[in-house]
């Protein structure tokens, strides 16, 4: 059958709607056939191992039975973390994580790349070991790490041949350390580039509205003069009126006199449509809102 977006599914204890469908190159798709592999947006928790997820016709019908399932678990001590040892899939898109398979020449080094690892979990990112063991980089470790989009860090471990050629086909990185440090910079360096930008709502600049002129039910033009900042397409406009704001809505249309512009200019007059709104009036104040990227 199909997956497609805004299917309810549910595993043994996990469930929810499918808000998102990625293929195997992190590309957002809207459905997907018969052994094509995805990555799922949306559920509750990250299915174990070996379930099955199934698409449900009808929430209601399945949610008693889904939270008995999930009560037996419960009882049993399992959790799907624990069962995975991954990060929890609703956290995925709140958090900046790494997935790592560690190999190691001694039992010792393990231990204190564990350590090490928990000190760059936060609130926004998360390191996460998903399997560590002494021994050579193996053909299974490579198969592992591309089921859990994880990277393999062996130290003074011996790359195996057949997992070498397996890592170039399945695009699996592998990388070998003898210290540490160079460890640790490279799980700061892979946190620092997948870090997600943070916007702040900027006030671009205020107008307010001089005439109105009704072109038909439903499109309205409000006649404006800037002033302060400048109004460019691209923001928000904030309708508001009588100090109270009443719409937020993107423009449509900006023109100044006849002709179409990409912004106006404080003192300067202009034409604007905002789409979804027309019930402008004269005295309406005009805020221009923009996302801008915040500096660190």
């Amino acid at each position: 059958g199909n997956l497609q977006i805004s299917d309810y599914v549910e595993s043994r204890d996990s469930k929810g709607k499918i808000r998102a469908l990625l293929d195997e190159n992190g590309q957002r798709v809207k459905k997907a056939g018969i052994s094509m592999p995805v990555e799922i947006l949306g559920l509750d928790n990250l299915p174990q191992p070996g379930d099955v997820i199934e698409v449900k016709p009808d929430v209601k019908n399945h949610k008693k039975k889904f939270e008995s399932a999930l009560n037996l678990n419960a009882q049993a001590g399992i959790t799907s973390a624990q069962a995975g040892n991954l990060l929890l899939q609703k956290n995925k898109e709140d958090l900046i994580f790494l997935n790592l398979i560690i190999k190691t020449d001694v039992i010792g080094t393990i231990e204190a790349i564990t350590k090490s690892v928990k000190t760059f979990d936060s609130e926004t990112a998360k390191v996460n070991v998903v399997h560590a063991a002494v021994g050579t980089i193996s053909p299974s470790d490579v198969s592992l790490a591309q089921t859990t989009d994880s990277v393999i860090c062996g130290f003074n471990s011996t790359i195996e041949a057949a997992a070498r050629t397996l890592a170039k086909t399945s695009a699996v990185e592998i990388k070998n350390y003898s210290v540490i440090y160079n460890f640790l910079e490279f799980v700061e360096d892979m946190l620092g580039k997948n870090k997600k930008a943070e916007f702040v709502d900027v006030v671009e600049g205020q107008a307010k509205v001089q005439e109105v002129f009704n072109v038909s039910k439903s499109r309205t033009v409000a006649g404006f003069v800037v002033t302060d900042g400048m109004i460019s397409r691209g923001a928000d406009i904030h309708v508001i009126r009588n100090s109270e704001e009443i719409f937020v809505g993107p423009i449509a249309s900006l023109k100044h006199y006849k002709d179409d512009v990409k912004q106006v200019r404080a003192g300067t007059e202009g034409g604007m449509v905002i789409e979804g709104f027309s019930d402008m009036e004269q005295g309406d104040v005009l805020e221009a809102h923009k996302l801008t990227e915040a500096t660190s």
